[in-house]
């Protein structure tokens, strides 16, 4: 297990012999790839982050390209960076109540469907490296949401996800959920 293979390595590096060192190597290594993928479980809050820019994917509109959707900073635990998981698969952001489109075509919108109108389920998978996770909403599995343009602030989508690090994301388990806060008149509204 990791954990074994993670100690035999440390030990090994104390040995100076190159021989036990490249063998830890190989154990630790072939531990780290056995590793499970834990994909997200329905019923459940998250966010999608770019796994090396600190950029999230957001359910905001893009201002360059109304077809795609926004990606920035965990500023303040930002609502919009927020989605829930359902129990019938379907990605709904918490802060407009919309589901997150298919992917199907170079020519879809890639934003949040109308208010009203049902998604169709996600699909996840593993992503290009450990740890990271790639997904598509619906039957088109060659569109999966791209990460890649996170410096030019927007997600799109388009290739296949496993083998390409811009379609990879690191899935953040949200535990407490944000209240917007009204900057106008200085307070928040909850409501269930």
């Amino acid at each position: 297990n990791l954990a074994t293979s993670l100690a035999n390595a440390n030990t090994a590096l104390s040995s100076n012999s190159l021989e036990v060192v490249l063998n830890a190597t190989t154990a630790l290594q072939a531990a780290i790839n056995n590793l499970e993928l834990i994909l997200p479980e329905k019923g459940k809050f998250y966010r999608f982050k770019h796994p090396t820019a600190d950029a999230y994917m957001l359910s905001d509109v893009y201002s360059g390209n109304a077809k795609y959707l926004a990606m920035g900073a965990l500023e303040s635990n930002k609502v919009s960076s927020v989605f829930y998981y359902g129990e019938d698969g379907t990605l709904l952001s918490y802060a407009n109540g919309r589901y997150l489109s298919d992917a199907g075509s170079s020519s879809s919108d890639w934003t949040c469907l109308a208010v009203g109108t049902k998604g169709n389920a996600a699909t996840f998978g593993k992503g290009s490296a450990v740890g990271r996770v790639g997904f598509y909403v619906g039957s088109a599995s060659n569109r999966a949401y791209y990460s890649g343009n996170a410096n030019d602030g927007y997600v799109n989508a388009g290739g296949s996800f496993g083998s390409n690090a811009g379609y990879d994301w690191v899935v953040e388990e949200v535990t407490y959920l944000p209240v917007a806060m009204n900057t106008t008149y200085g307070y928040a509204t909850l409501c269930s």
